[in-house]
């Protein structure tokens, strides 16, 4: 009777032991890919709650060197220099200074991306797809950020920041490029109240 009830044990333990290693192969995998990645420039679609549709392009370099430059007709503009965040308004020639703390993408910026530092909200793997929700902490507010791969090769190919206030966010890439040079020169901030926009 033991033996029966040991050689049962084993098989209803076995199949949700090796899911777990799988998933865990998974989430290093996608550490290990992040890591990789000294720079990003991708265009992108991004969707809001409110239903807005926008378009741009997003430039990334490790560490917390950023670019996110909309399409007409938006004149937003969103540049990290390393040791700032700015939203220029292009047309209103406005620009705001954020902490680079405060924003959710910041865990693609660091230089090194640590899983154990974010609690796993979610992790799904289906139809070659690889979902992945983190929980973020900063210095203001906390924000979940689902992550999309494709599963094989393994590749971003969408993020969505869902904040406390509820608020949703969903980026799309398209035409990734990794790794590639970007010139520094891309993170320059210029205060539009300062200098005539697009002027050196």
């Amino acid at each position: 009777m033991a033996r029966i009830c040991k050689i049962l044990k084993i098989i209803f333990i076995f199949p949700f032991v090796s899911s777990f290693n799988s998933e865990q192969k998974d989430i290093i995998s996608i550490s290990n890919y992040l890591n990789e990645i000294k720079s990003f420039d991708s265009n992108f679609i991004q969707i809001n709650s409110n239903g807005d549709n926008l378009s741009g392009n997003i430039k990334l370099s490790k560490p917390n060197l950023l670019r996110i430059e909309y399409n007409p007709p938006t004149n937003r503009l969103i540049i990290s220099d390393g040791k700032k965040l700015a939203i220029i308004n292009k047309k209103q020639k406005t620009i705001t200074f954020y902490n680079i703390n405060q924003l959710p993408i910041k865990i693609l910026l660091d230089d090194k991306f640590k899983i154990n530092n974010h609690k796993i909200k979610k992790f799904e793997k289906k139809e070659g797809i690889i979902i992945i929700e983190l929980r973020v902490m900063d210095e203001s507010n906390i924000s979940n950020v689902e992550l999309i791969f494709e599963s094989s090769p393994l590749n971003l190919k969408k993020w969505v920041i869902r904040d406390f206030q509820g608020y949703q966010t969903e980026m799309y890439l398209t035409n990734t490029r990794i790794n590639d040079k970007i010139d520094k020169k891309n993170y320059i901030i210029e205060d539009p109240r300062q200098i005539p926009f697009g002027n050196k």
